[in-house]
């Protein structure tokens, strides 16, 4: 049978036998017409929208919410990651400004996901990562991956947080909306994350995880994360990471170079990839260099159905799990 896995921009197949196929899962949620009535229901004077994520589909949603707000009289200013403000010059893009991140006429908009480090990503774990500080000691007790659990790394984000007297507007999205909330910052972490998925599966010996539209090998962990606790042990993971905009993170950048000194952004990753290497057989399918695949200590293909005959090979009789997108459900 064929399998169509999203891989970056585009679309591959995997075609594999009905009797080597464990479990087909597809995650199709819900997804809302990106009406914002709540959102102008809230907002009633001029307010900084304060986009916390490189992403150009929330950025698109920054603008409209700006314009809709000007329809409705209310004045707003944009701030963004630099990268993005070349794009809408004609919207006068400000530089991100953690003075008002806290500021009672701001509203915080991020995309919301399960976490490894934090649990839940949003908001509150992208206020703390700008903290080095504070990361550095976060950082420290991180020995395994724990989405969708409650941290302590969740907790000391919520109580940075508990002084804020901004908004948030926390988004779940892959390639298009899927839900957003409005609400204060603490309270809209916890309704957006009780909207995320969980999917039962039966624990298996071999996987391939999809990773969504994914354009680096950061994101494309995320998916890993979620799904690993349903691996067993000595387990075969094929990982779907097509890493077309390259790592992602300064800690995986730094890592190639060979060059990790003290913290990094995203070093928590690095400690995960030991973690799962020393338990589980883990391959890329994707585009990346091999130098990159070889100094992280993955084994990489080109191919997902030379990644399938890799699994075939090892046991003919394997019964493979196949999960479609992993960027916003986890396996349990």
């Amino acid at each position: 049978m064929e399998i169509w896995l999203p891989y970056g921009s585009t679309e591959i197949v995997l075609d594999i036998k009905v009797e080597n196929l464990l479990d087909n899962i597809s995650y199709q949620p819900k997804r809302i017409d990106d009406d914002l009535r709540e959102i102008i229901d809230n907002i009633d004077s001029h307010v900084n929208i304060c986009l916390l994520d490189d992403n150009k589909i929330l950025a698109d949603l920054a603008v409209k919410i700006r314009n809709t707000l000007s329809l409705h009289g209310i004045t707003s200013a944009l701030y963004m990651p630099d990268r993005l403000k070349g794009i809408y010059k004609e919207y006068n893009i400000r530089a991100l400004d953690a003075s008002i991140f806290a500021k009672n006429d701001t509203v915080l908009l991020a995309r919301a996901s399960y976490d490894p480090l934090f649990g839940y990503d949003g908001v509150p774990a992208k206020i703390i990562r700008r903290n080095r500080e504070l990361m550095k000691d976060i950082v420290k007790s991180a020995r395994r991956p724990l989405p969708g659990r409650d941290t302590d790394a969740l907790s000391i984000a919520y109580k940075h947080m508990e002084s804020f007297e901004s908004r948030s507007i926390e988004v779940i999205m892959d390639n298009n909306i899927i839900d957003m909330v409005i609400d204060e910052p603490i309270k809209a972490n916890h309704r957006i994350r009780d909207k995320l998925a969980r999917v039962k599966s039966e624990r298996c010996r071999a996987i391939i995880i999809g990773s969504g539209y994914t354009h680096t090998l950061a994101e494309s962990l995320r998916a890993l994360w979620n799904c690993i606790d349903v691996v067993r042990d000595e387990g075969n993971i094929i990982l779907l990471a097509e890493g077309s905009k390259g790592l992602g993170s300064e800690a995986l950048d730094t890592l190639v170079q060979s060059k990790i000194d003290g913290y990094a952004d995203g070093i928590e990753d690095l400690a995960f990839i030991n973690w799962a290497k020393a338990r589980y057989n883990i391959a890329l399918i994707t585009s990346l260099p091999d130098y990159y695949i070889k100094m992280i200590g993955f084994k990489a293909f080109r191919s997902i159905n030379h990644a399938l005959k890799y699994l075939i090979n090892k046991n003919p009789r394997q019964k493979i799990t196949i999960v479609q997108d992993a960027t916003n459900v986890i396996l349990e």
